[in-house]
């Protein structure tokens, strides 16, 4: 996952002021894909007052599977500029102000990496996603795709998926949504929603294996919940098995195979670079069959996942970024402690990850240190990803976890 340090932060608001931006491409990885269109509309106090369109020669072919989608083929963008030739008039045209987009933090990823590739500058514009405030809105809709949102609203009954018609379609799906919430009294959340995106802590370490601890209960995100994700090929920075738990974790269902209930293909590095060379595998053909039949069902690298990981973990409350069950043999070694030091029933836990052996210290409120372990256990492997970082968790203590009893962990960054 690429840190995007300066990008912008995602709002839920209404704004009269903004560049309405989408991208088309060559595919969902902005470290291997290409941008082949650009469609924006300027708008000032509600009212369009210029547009930006423009096709682009990737210099490569565009896969039929895409042409598919959008229409736009290899002899359209054949004498079309190339990125370097138009990106950095664009990023002036667009300026610093607000974007608005249909799951615009794809397209701003797309820019913020190329610009800083091209241009060496970055694209740190605060955006408003017409996806996540649908979210927001109808949590009880399965999908709010733009296709879904024009039908819903009666706005249109077909995405055109060229940038410029996107882009009009998505101000009337954010015009539409903006005036239902103003008629129902529906306020916004509180901050407008302000989410700083792509800097999750659990991202940092190199060639670090990313760890997932299981939890006792499901932290439900929007990007995740009730979609279906199946994996394919071999992942760089998570076994499958860690990122099948992000999953859960964050409210998804996992998939065996691709089917007509899949969301997600997530497909490991070499079958992402092998796809880009024409050799695909089977679960790779199936789901292009099912996208091309209409399914909402995404074929994303293994790099985008952890994208939308990152943001789904940096969106979550600090408190609730791990949980875990201490359980034997800490918890033997927490019964060895005076009864009178944990009436409260909860201490704190301090996992340093700097030493030969690392340790997991419980100490009270009062900093009195109860106990130490240095025996690699579950809930230091849980934490280890976090690369050297110091960690205060709270653990609240139970009675019994079958015949033994366990501590329950939330954890906090604190340095």
């Amino acid at each position: 996952m690429i840190p995007r340090e300066h990008k912008g932060a995602s709002v839920l608001a209404d704004r009269k002021d903004y560049v309405a931006l989408d991208l088309e491409t060559t595919g969902y990885d902005p470290r291997l894909d290409e941008i082949i269109e650009i469609g924006a509309i300027k708008v000032r106090n509600g009212q369009p007052i210029d547009r930006y369109g423009q096709l682009i020669n990737p210099g490569r072919h565009i896969p039929n599977i895409v042409t598919e989608i959008h229409g736009i083929d290899d002899g359209m963008v054949k004498n079309a500029p190339t990125l370097a030739d138009v990106l950095s008039e664009f990023l002036d045209w667009m300026g610093d102000g607000l974007i608005l987009g249909h799951n615009v933090n794809f397209d701003i990823n797309f820019l913020y990496d190329n610009a800083e590739d091209i241009c060496g500058k970055y694209v740190g514009n605060d955006f408003i996603d017409t996806l996540r405030l649908a979210r927001y809105l109808y949590p009880e809709e399965r999908h709010n795709r733009l296709q879904d949102l024009i039908v819903r609203f009666d706005i249109a009954e077909d995405q055109e998926h060229r940038a410029l018609a996107d882009v009009e379609q998505t101000i009337a799906c954010y015009r539409w949504m903006i005036r239902h919430m103003n008629e129902n009294g529906i306020p916004f959340p509180a901050g407008d929603g302000r989410s700083r995106r792509g800097l999750s802590s659990l991202f940092r370490g190199g060639d670090q294996l990313l760890q997932i601890a299981p939890q006792d209960e499901v932290t439900p995100d929007p990007a995740f919940e009730n979609l279906t994700f199946v994996f394919t090929g071999a992942l760089k920075k998570m076994t499958r098995a860690n990122a099948q738990q992000a999953v859960t974790n964050l409210g998804g269902i996992n998939g065996k195979t691709v089917t007509k209930d899949t969301n997600y293909l997530i497909t490991g590095s070499t079958d992402y670079n092998a796809a880009l060379k024409g050799s695909k595998s089977s679960k790779w053909l199936k789901a292009e069959k099912l996208q091309l039949a209409g399914q909402d069902l995404n074929i994303i690298s293994e790099d985008v996942f952890y994208d939308m990981l990152g943001d789904s973990i940096a969106q979550a409350p600090t408190q609730s970024q791990l949980k875990f069950k201490i359980t034997q043999p800490a918890c033997k070694k927490i019964l060895e402690i005076p009864s009178g030091n944990l009436d409260a029933e909860e201490v704190s836990v301090l996992a340093v990850d700097d030493r030969t052996k690392p340790s997991i210290v419980l100490k009270t409120q009062d900093g009195e240190i109860l106990a130490e372990f240095s025996s690699r256990m579950k809930a230091y492997e849980t934490i280890a990803a976090l690369n050297g970082r110091t960690i205060e968790l709270t653990a609240t203590k139970h009675d019994e976890f079958g015949s033994a009893p366990y501590f329950n962990a939330k954890a906090k960054i604190i340095r």
